[in-house]
């Protein structure tokens, strides 16, 4: 999230709003509280290779991966693996 309104296309947007309305239980009920949630995504490009969330850090960010394929880490062991072929993937950084 930013403190900025992030313009979006509207295909990009509802689709944002499908996934949070989906994932996010504070807002998921309720369609302006998501439509002002997914206002201020934005977008994050990261490289093969690049860690997007360090087990145990703080929940500070709501991640949807849109494409490429990620693993999930869980005690410095593979858990699981997804890629873009599986829809809605959301990742959040919690602990």
């Amino acid at each position: 999230l930013t403190d900025k309104i992030v313009m979006k296309k509207p295909d990009v947007f509802e689709r944002l709003c499908q996934i949070v309305k989906d994932s996010v239980i504070y807002v998921g009920d309720d369609p302006s509280l998501v439509k002002q949630f997914v206002k201020y995504l934005s977008p994050k490009s990261v490289i093969k290779d690049e860690e997007i969330i360090r087990q145990g850090d703080e929940g500070d960010y709501f991640y949807c991966i849109e494409s490429g394929n990620y693993d999930v880490i869980v005690n410095e062991r593979k858990v699981s693996q997804f890629d873009n072929k599986v829809s809605n993937q959301t990742i959040t950084n919690s602990h």
